[in-house]
This record gives structure tokens, C-alpha cells and sequence, in this order.
């Protein structure tokens, strides 16, 4: 009987640790995964509002940009009225990441309009969009 359960023990105990060496078992696995930056193009595609520091709604009319896609470039627009202005021209970088825990998109484009080829950091969540490029922070949202 104490044979029995020295066995049972000695089991449980080998597979605790055999599972430490498989993979999916380890807790502390990261839970991004990489994407591709025609993945993100398309989410960024659309109508955006920017909003201003505050702001909990969009009832301001003339804050939006438009984010259209050509190849592998993204044009931002903004419209008012009837004019449209080429405001800056980005291209997604190739290092996005996808974190299914936190149902964010991160990385970062490039504002070919900046004399300094600068790279902007990104963050996409749900609907709304944050960038941050020499300190100042942008957040737009999807509509």
C-alpha cells in the first residue's frame, strides 16, 4: 500500500515537471504574435476623428483625417468641406505584433514627410488608434 502510494507521488511529480518542458505549458510564454503590415494597412484604412485632449465625443466636425491605402504606402488626409489636403504619407514598418491577452496591435509607421525619415510608435485598440512621435501623442478613433 505505501509502495502504491510512493508511486502515485513519484508519477504526479515527473509529470509536473515534464510539463514545464513542453511547450504551451510554460505560463510565462509570451502571448504576441507577429502580423503582417498588410493586416495592419487595412485596419488603419478608413475615416478617423483626432481627438482633442478631452474630448469624450466627436461632435467636433472638423477633425477628421483620412487614412487611404496605395500599395504599400498610407496617404493621411484631411477633409474640409470639399477640399481634401494631403496632410502626411507613411508607410507601415515590417515589426507589428498582435497581443490576443490585450486586443492590441503594436508598432510603428514612418512619416516619409519628416526630413528625419522618423519613425512613429503605434498603438491600435478596438477602434481607437494612438501614435506617439517626439513626445507629442495623437489618439484617433474609428468611425
Amino acid at each position: 500500500m505505501r509502495l502504491l502510494k510512493l508511486f502515485k507521488v513519484s508519477a504526479f511529480l515527473l509529470a509536473l515537471a515534464g510539463c514545464s518542458m513542453v511547450s504551451g505549458c510554460d505560463k510565462t510564454d509570451t502571448d504576441t504574435e507577429n502580423v503582417d503590415a498588410t493586416e495592419v494597412n487595412a485596419i488603419l484604412v478608413g475615416k478617423w476623428h483626432l481627438m482633442r485632449e478631452g474630448e469624450a465625443d466627436m461632435s467636433s466636425e472638423e477633425n477628421y483625417v483620412t487614412f487611404s491605402e496605395d500599395g504599400s504606402l498610407i496617404y493621411e488626409m484631411v477633409i474640409d468641406g470639399e477640399k481634401t489636403t494631403l496632410k502626411r504619407l507613411y508607410a507601415v514598418d515590417d515589426n507589428w505584433n498582435w497581443s490576443e491577452k490585450e486586443k492590441t496591435y503594436t508598432g510603428t509607421i514612418r512619416d516619409y514627410a519628416s526630413s528625419s525619415d522618423q519613425h512613429i510608435s503605434c498603438t491600435i485598440t478596438g477602434n481607437m488608434l494612438t501614435t506617439v512621435a517626439a513626445s507629442v501623442e495623437r489618439v484617433y478613433k474609428k468611425i
